[in-house]
């Protein structure tokens, strides 16, 4: 298995269970969540869109979705 697609799974599961727990809105679309290499190496391993992608979904701002996750 690819590892960018295994931690995709990861984060669409941590969606799933915060949707279950009323975190966030039930629904949210998760197909344009991306998990690929950073574009400038020393900020890591992996980078993700996922709380720009769900920011506006879920009505909140990316930096609290993003530390919520």
């Amino acid at each position: 298995m690819n590892i960018f697609n295994e931690f995709k799974g990861k984060i669409r599961a941590i969606i799933e269970d915060m949707s279950t727990a009323s975190a966030l809105p039930p629904g949210l679309d998760t197909s344009a969540v991306t998990v690929e290499p950073p574009h400038d190496p020393t900020h890591g391993d992996l980078a993700s869109n996922v709380a720009l992608v769900l920011a506006r979904q879920a009505g909140a701002k990316p930096r609290d979705l993003a530390e919520a996750i």
